[in-house]
C-alpha cells in the first residue's frame, strides 16, 4: 500500500475511519486505516501538494534561504502590498505567517501544468489573487456602514 511521502512514520490513526476502509474509483482515492491514499496519478499529485512539510521557517532578511515558492511570493507580493491589502486583519495574520503557510505547501506558487506557457511569477500572482478573492468573500467588509472606512474589495 503506497503512502504519502513523509507519512511513513506517522502512527496509525484510531478514529471513525479505522476499520471502515473503502475506495472511491470515481474520485481516485481510498481510505486505509484512517489514511487517505491516492489511486490515480492526479489524486496522488493533489495529495502530495498538501502533504505536511514539517515546521515551516521563513527568513525575511535572507530570502534566498527560503523555498522557491516563498521566494516567488516575496517577489510578487511585498510586505507593503500585504499591509495595504489587509488593513483590518487580525494581528495574528502577518506577512511572515502567510509566507510560513506557503512554506508548508511547496506546490502553492510552486507548480504549473506542463501545458501552461505562463511564467511562474504570473501564475503565482493568479494563485494569490484567487486566495485573496476567497478571503474577501468569506471575511471581507460586507456590512452596511463599512464603505468609506476601506474599499470592500480590499
Amino acid at each position: 500500500m503506497e503512502s504519502l511521502p513523509g507519512t511513513e512514520a506517522l502512527p496509525s490513526i484510531d478514529g471513525p475511519w479505522t476499520g471502515h476502509d473503502w475506495e472511491s474509483t470515481e474520485f481516485g482515492f481510498k481510505i486505509d486505516n484512517g489514511r487517505i491514499i491516492g489511486t490515480t496519478e492526479k489524486m496522488k499529485r493533489m495529495l502530495k501538494a498538501t502533504a505536511r512539510c514539517g515546521v515551516p521557517e521563513v527568513d525575511l532578511a535572507n530570502p534566498e534561504r527560503n523555498g522557491d515558492n516563498v521566494q516567488r511570493i516575496m517577489r510578487v507580493l511585498s510586505k507593503e502590498d500585504w499591509d495595504y491589502l489587509t488593513p483590518v486583519r487580525n494581528a495574528v495574520y502577518t506577512y511572515e505567517e502567510l509566507l510560513k503557510a506557503a512554506a508548508k505547501f511547496p506546490a502553492f506558487c510552486g507548480e504549473k501544468p506542463a501545458d501552461n506557457p505562463e511564467d511562474m511569477d504570473n501564475l503565482c500572482k493568479r494563485e494569490l489573487a484567487t486566495c485573496f478573492a476567497h478571503f474577501t468573500q468569506e471575511t471581507g467588509a460586507h456590512w452596511p456602514g463599512f464603505e468609506g472606512i476601506q474599499e470592500e474589495w480590499r
